[in-house]
Formats: C-alpha cells, structure tokens, sequence
C-alpha cells in the first residue's frame, strides 16, 4: 500500500499557505472598511468577492492537503508512478534505493506545482528511451533539485534534454547535474524560471539551452566541456545570466544569437575552443564584470550586433583578440581590460560609432586597439601600453575621434594606414619607438598631443595633407616628413590658450627650437620655418610655441572659512597654475597635503578634517604648466575650539500666563546642576524666547538665577493655549546652558490696579512690603491663587481678602531683587486666579537705600 506522510508544513506547502493567509488578512481589512457604494454595485462587487473567496478556499484546501511522497515505496517504485499520484503542491522525495534498483525512465511533469527532490546528490536518473527527455516539464511552478541526469541521445528525427522546459513558467531547476546528454538543460518557451547552481557538462550538444524564452534567471551554474556552448541564448530576451562558469566548451562559453535586452554580470568564459563570449545579431545587452581568459580566438565576439554595453569585464591570454567587433554599431565598452592577447587587445572591424573609453588595453602582442574599415568611433581615455606594433592602429578608417588615450611603450604609439580623415586629439604617446606615425593618410588633424622621449621620432609622416599643431614634442629627433609630402605644421595665430598655457594657439612646442619669442607672445619670431633640423623638407612650423620663462608669483595669501575642522587658503598668482597646500601641526614640518589641479589664476583650496582648537602651519605651492614653481613663507592658523556640551537647566518662569497686551515684565528662575554656580552665570548672555534680560541677580540660597525680561521684547510669541518658551545663557566660561518652561500667553486687556505700600521703601531695611490688588470688575479677589504672585522675583509670603472686593498679598522686603534704588521706581505685581486667568500692575514707588540707627 502506498505510503504518505503528511507534511503541510514544507516546502512549497508553507510558501503557498503564507501566501493564502496574506490574502486573508487583506481580505478581511478589505471587508471591515465601511464603504458607501450603490446598492447594485455592492451586490456585484460581493459576487465578485464571494466567488474569489470559494475559489480561495478550494486552493487551500488543496493545499492543506500537499503531501511528501517516497521513491521507491509501496505504490511508488517510480519517479513517473509518483508524479502520477501527486496532486498539486506534493513534495516527491527520491531515496538512494532508486539508484540501486537500476531504475531508467523519462518522466513527464503535468501537475504543477510539484517539487521533486533528491535525498542526496549520488541519486541518478538516466533515460529509459534515449531519444525522449529525462525530465520532461510540462507543468508550471515545477521544482527539481538534487540529481544526477544523464543518457540521452539524439535521432535523425528527434532531440533529447536531461531536462526539458515545454512552455512553462515560474519553474525553479536548482543542484542538479546534468551530464552527457544531447542538451542539459533546454527551455523552450518558457519564462520567469530559475535554473541555478547546476552542472551540465560533457553534453552533445549545449549545456543550457534557451529558445524564445524571456525573463529567467540563470546564476551560479558550471556549463563544461559540451560538444557546443556552454549557455546560448536563441531568441530569448530579457533574461538574467549571472554568477556561471562556463567553460571548456566546443565554440564558446556564453553566445546570443539574436536575443535581446539580456543581462550578464559576474560570469567567467574560459578556455573554450573560439570565443568566450559570442553575440550575433542581438542587440541592447549589458555585460558587467566577466571575465573570458584563455579562449581560442576572442574573449569576446560581436557579430552585427548594435547597442550592447560592455563594462568592467576582463579579455585576456587569446589566441587572437580580446574584444572583437564585426559589422557591430553603437555598442559601448568602457572600464574593461584587454591584456595579453596574440593580436589586439580591443579590435573594430567595419564597425562604427562605437565608444571606446577608459579601458587598459596593454602588453598585446600586435595592437592595443585596432579600427580596419571602422568610421566615426570615439576612442578615448584608454590605456594602450606596452603592445608590440602599436598602441592604437587605424586602417582605412575614417572620421574616428582618438583622443586623450595613453599610448606608453608600444612599437608606435598612434598609427595611422591609409585612414582620412581623423582627430587625433589630447593624446600621451610617449616613450615609444615612433610617438605619432601616418602611412599614405591625410586630411587629419593633429592637435594637442604629447609625444615625448620616443626612441626615433616623436612624429612621423609619410603622408601629405595633414594639420598638425598645438603639440608637445620632446624627443632626440621630433619629427621627420616625406621629401614628397606637404603638411600643415601650425594653425593661424588664435587667442586661445596652448598647451603650455600660453596666449595663443599657433604651432607646436619643440623642445629643440632655439628661436627667439622678440614679442613676448609665446610664439617664436625667429629662425623660422622650424624644419626639425632638415627633417622637414617641405614647409614647416611658422609659429613654433615658446616656453614662458616668468616667473610665477604668489600674492594676497589668506585663510578664511576657519571651523573646528577645517580652514581655507587663497591666494593669487600672476599665471595660471595649479593648487597645493603643504601642512601639519609643527613648524617647519609639512606631512600633510591638499591639492586642486586646474589651472587657475585665484586659488582655494579648503582642508578638512583638522582638530578643534589646534594651531596649524602651512606653505601655499603653485606650478604653472611649463613648469615654473614657487612658494610661499610658512604661515600659520589656528581652528576654533570645539563647541561646548549645552548643560542643561531647570528654568520656571512665572507667571504662567502671560498677557501680551501688558508691558509689565516676566521672570525666569534659573536653577543650574550640580557643580555649577549661579554666580558664574554672565546675565548679559541670558535669552528667553529671543528677548534678552533686563537684568537678574542669584537668590539668597546662592542655588538660583533670577532674571527679569520685558514682555514687549518676546520675538514671534503669539498667545495660545500653550507656548513653550527657551531660555539660553552662558557662565563666564563659555559653557552654554539652556532649559525652558511652558506658559499660557494671552492677549487681551487688563485692568487690574496695585497699590505697594510703604509708599518708600527702603532696600536697607527689614520686614514687609504689602501690595493691594483690585482686580477689574466681574472677577472676585477671592479667586486669586496666592502661590502665583510675584512681585520683581519675589513670592508673596501670605494674602488675604480685603473689603470691597480687594486683595492684600505681603511680601519679604529682602526677597525683592535686582531693584535699584533711585527717585521713583515701577513696581509690577503678577499672578493668577484659581482658574488659571492672569493679572498684573504695576505702582509707583520711592526705593531708598540708608542705613536706619535708632537714637
């Protein structure tokens, strides 16, 4: 009797249950939102949402009842005998015994979501008929791990895969190794499947195989030693290739044909019988970060392929190129490298409009780049060094743009066959035999170049009609010209800066000419035409440039901008020049530098990263583009100390209500943590809520800082049921503190009156001051809340209702502070009712201060 075991809980099971109770939660928060729709709206959206939910809970249902089922078992003593029996969501597990009983079958999946699984990795499935498909997959969301897949073959009329995808979709192919078969692994139609971490090797024909299949992702696999390539892609787009090796294998590693929008990164190609990455006809791909070593003929080979992006990949040790382009148009390669090959590093063969830029291409055995029948590529920002012929190599090539490339150490730097027209631009082509060499090519321009230490000529022509000026060549010999061949060795005179900084564009720089600039223009007067010594039989340069000799100047030296960690330094210089700073923190002692490498004539340049409070010494540098230097004496700065911690403080302004519409005065009693002292605090630096303090003075428990502020002086204070007002200050140090209080603030009339008596009062004396307070009409004295009155800082020690509706509040004499004495002084009264409602006024009094002696 079969035997199943129930197992709700995994695999795919426990994905599809997690999904279902997701949509559950959704659908009952769906369902608890109250909703106003029409009636007849309702209705069909609750049919719609009913039949949903019955087909829901025949899904779960289903599911709850997903089973795992043994191979070989009662019932079971077959993969396809299993398959048969499952029902969707099972779990098919194949023990090691399958192996031992020599069972060979082709099995077909039609129920979906099934996973079939290996128990370890020595269990193989090898074909019954060797002419159909192992696995043959015709049912969606189908899993397969785990095995060892092999034997088939192939007949005049049929094919055959280990595992075969027939127009299916969402299936994951993982651990599995499918060897010696016709395919591996063939998709065919199928899309949105995972195939990863598989062997397919020594197959009779491909090892991972895509037909019109889009969006899938294939990622870790080794594809190995087939009869053709490794991965291939036949009109499939859209898909992932990622993380794979492929690898000896006949023709290539990875090609395309006419598939599209594909992505390829990390993937290695190596030692295969041609190419290690091959695309014909397939458009739109980007390829990042593989690497192809050691292949036959190319590392990488496009065939009338447009539009592809090529980048941070490695083409090294090939038979022939490392990257070659076919009849291949707007294709991008930039940051790669090409090292090592037996031909070209980077080869473009009737290809045009390709960029090529900031790739190293060096130690190739012919040519680092090499453009034959290619027009109007961008070459630029490469490294070409070390390559035996030539750096960069154009034949019968038109309209290319090289520019700003470093050519170092080749045979020839730039070399030009039979190629017009061309820009060769900015270029470096220094220490090589010829810097600069056109065979039978014209109308080129040839302009700020550098050609510099080349072991026969910095520039050589055997060719006419070319333009040649703003160039920088210092070499034994400079330049050398066919007897036959006139060429244009200098531009009219522009006021445009050349190559040495000069004024003017003109001619070249010669390091050999020996004429004399009379007008100080940077041009040379004399002793021209500049013929290299005879080398130049056929015209020559009528504006040789000059090197500027004037000295370089430093002026208007200042640092500026001064935190705790950083500073600027300007200056002015009478050239263009560039930037340096040299700095530390001791005298005469620079270890430190900051740059900025354009040539300017204002310089700044900011340095981070310094220490508060430490005092730094510096030298300002600049160089002007022939070479001219100077520098500054030391000078020194100092950064800001780093800001205080804000210690924290307990502040209680009083009153709580403030009534906008006064213009009496409010107070804040400032209570500082332990270890610190009220009499440190400098009240001159004391705010609240942007106002600052009148005055203040310290308690006479010395805990305290009482400090008075003028209701008008609030800034953006608006009345409201709350507002929280800051108060801010510093001690004599410099040590921030801060707190703050949250009060009413109102803005209404009051008409409270106050009457202080003694009408004079004397800060020497002793006793009571008693304030009377009639509050206006409708409000009752007996309301008022004694704890809030205040009276310049000082709280009423006790009150007491008065006849006729007033109130009579004492306070200490000696609790009254900051008053000075004078003729009259405004004394101002505040406080609250039991309910909150402020009030407040003010009297006028005599403040004395004598001595009283009894007599």
């Amino acid at each position: 009797m079969m035997q199943i075991e129930q197992q709700t809980t995994n695999g795919y099971s426990r994905e599809r249950n997690g999904r279902i109770h997701e949509f559950f939660k959704s659908l009952r928060q769906t369902i608890g939102r109250k909703t106003h729709l029409p009636t007849a709206s309702f209705v069909r959206s609750g049919l719609v949402i009913a039949t949903f939910v019955i087909s829901v809970l025949v899904l779960v249902t289903a599911l709850a009842g997903a089973t795992t089922i043994y191979v070989p078992d009662d019932g079971n003593q077959t993969i396809q005998e299993a398959v048969d029996n499952a029902t969707e969501g099972d779990e098919i597990v194949v023990r090691a015994a399958y192996t031992s009983m020599g069972t060979k079958e082709n099995i077909d999946i039609t129920v979906p979501h099934l996973t079939i699984r290996a128990e370890d990795s020595s269990i193989t499935v090898e074909a019954a008929n060797p002419y159909d498909h192992v696995f043959h997959v015709k049912a969606n969301y189908t899993t397969i791990t785990g095995f060892m897949v092999t034997g088939t073959e192939v007949s005049d009329t049929e094919y055959s895969a280990g595992i075969y995808l027939d127009q299916v979709n969402h299936c994951d192919i993982s651990k599995n190794n499918v060897s010696s078969n016709f395919y591996g692994i063939y998709l065919s139609s199928s899309h949105e499947n995972t195939i990863s971490s598989n062997v397919a090797s020594s197959n009779k024909n491909y090892g991972i195989y895509l037909l019109r299949s889009s969006s899938n992702t294939i990622f870790g696999n080794t594809a190995h030693s087939n009869n053709n390539p490794g991965i291939h892609l036949y009109a499939s787009n859209e898909n992932i290739v990622a993380g794979n090796s492929a690898h000896s294998n006949r023709f290539s590693g990875i090609s395309l044909y006419s598939s599209n929008g594909n992505t390829f990164s990390g993937n290695s190609a190596d030692v295969n019988t041609i190419y290690g990455i091959y695309l014909s006809s397939s458009h739109s791909n980007t390829f990042s970060g593989n690497a192809a070593t050691g292949n036959q003929y190319q590392g990488i080979s496009l065939f009338s392929s447009n539009e592809n992006t090529f980048s941070n990949n490695s083409a090294h040790a090939h038979s022939m190129s490392g990257i070659y382009l076919s009849r291949s148009n707007k294709n991008t390669f930039a940051d790669n490298t090409a090292s090592s090959n037996k031909n070209s590093g980077i080869d473009l063969s009737s290809s045009s409009e390709n960029i090529i830029s900031k790739n190293s291409v060096d130690s190739n055995s012919n040519y680092g780049i090499y453009l034959g029948a290619a027009h109007k590529n961008t070459i630029s920002g490469n490294s070409v060094n070390a390559n035996e012929i030539a750096g960069i190599y154009l034949e019968a090539s038109s309209n290319n743009m090289i520019s700003d490339n470093l050519a170092l150490r080749n045979g020839q730097g730039i070399y030009l066959y039979y190629s017009s027209p061309n820009v060769i631009y900015g270029n470096n082509a220094s220490n090589n035999h010829y810097g600069i060499y056109l065979d039978s090519s014209t109308e080129n321009t040839i302009a700020g170049n550098t050609a510099n230490s080349n072991t026969y000529y910095g520039i050589f022509l055997e060719a006419s009609g070319n333009t040649i000026y703003n160039n920088y060549f210092d070499n034994t010999q400079n330049a050398w010209q066919w007897s036959s061949g006139t060429n244009s060795w200098n531009s009219s005179k522009t006021r445009e800066p050349n190559i040495l900084g000069g004024p003017y564009l003109g001619g070249n720089y010669w390091a050999d000419y020996e004429g004399v600039d009379s007008d100080n223009d940077g041009l040379g007067d004399t002793l021209v035409p500049y013929t290299a010594s005879g080398n130049i039989p056929s015209g020559g340069d009528w504006l040789p440039l000059v090197r500027d000799t004037t000295p370089l100047t430093l002026t208007d030296i200042a640092v500026t901008s001064i935190t705790t960690d950083s500073a600027t330094i300007s200056w002015t210089t009478n050239k263009p020049s560039d930037s340096q700073v040299r700095y530390g923190t001791e005298s005469r002692s620079y270890p430190l530098t900051a740059s900025y490498v354009p040539l300017v004539i204002a310089h700044s340049v900011t340095l981070t990263g310094l220490s508060p409070g430490r005092t730094y010494y510096y030298l300002v540098a600049s160089t002007d583009q022939n070479g001219n230097s100077v520098e500054s004496e030391e000078g020194r700065f100092t950064t800001a100390a780093a800001a205080k911690a804000i210690i924290p403080a307990q502040v209680v302004i009083k009153p709580k209500t403030l009534n906008l519409n006064r213009n009496g005065r409010f107070f804040a009693f400032i209570t500082l943590p332990n270890g610190y002292r009220a009499a440190d605090v400098d009240i001159s630096t004391v705010e609240c809520g942007g106002a600052p303090a009148i005055k203040g003075w310290i308690t006479r428990n010395n805990k305290q800082i009482v400090a008075i502020f003028a209701r008008k002086d609030l800034v953006g204070v608006q009345p409201g049921s709350e507002v929280k007002l800051t108060v801010t200050g510093k001690l004599k140090d410099g040590t921030p503190f801060g707190g703050s209080d949250t009060v009413r603030v109102i803005g209404r009339e009051d008409t409270t009156e106050v009457v202080i008596m003694p009408a004079v009062l004397n800060l020497k004396g002793s006793g009571k001051m008693t304030a009377m307070i009639m509050l206006p009409y409708g409000y009752r004295a007996a309301d008022v809340n004694i704890s809030s009155l205040v009276c310049e800082g000082a709280f009423a020690v006790k009150g007491k209702v008065a006849h006729n509706n007033r109130y009579l509040a004492t306070f200490e004499i000696e609790d009254i502070g900051g008053i000075e004495p004078g003729s009259e002084v405004e004394l101002t009264v505040s406080g609250n009712l039991m309910d909150g409602t402020p009030f407040e006024g003010s009297d006028t009094i005599r403040v004395i201060e004598r001595d009283i002696r009894r007599r």
